[in-house]
């Protein structure tokens, strides 16, 4: 299943949203400055945070790679984060939009979205197999932090009206960064016996996507990458560029493992 995405290098395009019943959004987009304003940039600090991802203007984007779940051929979501341009971040922004995982279900199946919906559940999940918790942690504590989704910025606003947007922003981020391809591709594939240098992976991402990321390790076993994104003009609108790194590589520069996972054992 596809939640339509597109990498152009070296940008990251996501096309139009499409989402029923959130016109509040389309408004807010068609009344933000062209060209967009990208998020860090000089022109940033004077901008409407509704059209501007502010102050959180670097998005990390994590992937995590849990041996006993998830898909055999694919890293899986972790979330999107603002960070601060200065590598600081915030969390936990606003507390009376922190949705349960029950209700973030409903939105998307209320908005028309029951293919993201089986999408996450595919790709979006958790070591303890509570996906709906999961959402509902990464929305409360991140998605609530991105500024062009704060309600005074969608018309007509209606309570959640934010939270599919963000989902779907995600989703697309995740499969236009394609972490196993790009590893694969280079002939860097899971095993049990070889390992790798940190070199060769960032080589490999770089060269597939044009996006310097840092690899995250458990000793010397990889566990997570890390993409570094500014966006384009509001979240929302899937426009993005690379971004400078605020959070540092865990890994060693030799004997770097990546075994394979073992789904069903």
């Amino acid at each position: 299943m596809f939640i339509p995405g597109a990498n152009l290098i070296p940008s990251l395009l996501i096309p139009a949203l499409g989402i029923s019943g959130l016109s509040g959004l389309q408004e807010q987009l068609s009344q933000c400055p062209r060209p967009p304003v990208t998020s860090c940039s000089a022109d940033a600090g004077g901008a409407d945070s509704c059209c501007v991802v502010t102050p959180g203007g670097v998005l990390v984007h994590a992937q995590f790679w849990d041996l006993g779940y998830g898909v055999a051929d694919s890293w899986g979501i972790h979330g999107l984060w603002p960070d601060k341009c200065d590598g600081t971040f915030y969390e936990n922004c606003d507390s009376s939009r922190a949705y349960s995982g029950g209700q973030i279900t409903q939105l998307l199946q209320d908005s028309g979205n029951q293919d993201l919906l089986d999408y996450m559940n595919t790709y979006w999940i958790p070591n303890n197999n509570n996906p709906e918790a999961f959402w509902a942690h990464e929305w409360a504590t991140h998605g609530t932090c991105v500024s062009t989704l704060e309600p005074n910025c969608i018309a007509n606003y209606q309570e959640g009206a934010e939270v599919v947007p963000y989902l779907k922003t995600v989703v697309g981020v995740f499969q236009g960064l394609d972490t196993y391809k790009a590893l694969t591709s280079a002939g860097i594939t899971p095993s049990h016996t070889k390992t790798y240098r940190l070199d060769e992976l960032l080589q490999a991402v770089e060269s597939a996507t044009s996006y310097v990321p840092d690899f995250v390790c458990k000793g010397k076993t990889l566990s997570t990458v890390q993409y570094y994104l500014n966006a384009v003009g509001p979240l929302q609108n899937g426009q993005f560029l690379p971004s400078h790194a605020t959070r540092k590589s865990s890994c060693p520069s030799t004997g770097i493992k990546w075994p394979p996972k073992e789904l069903g054992n």
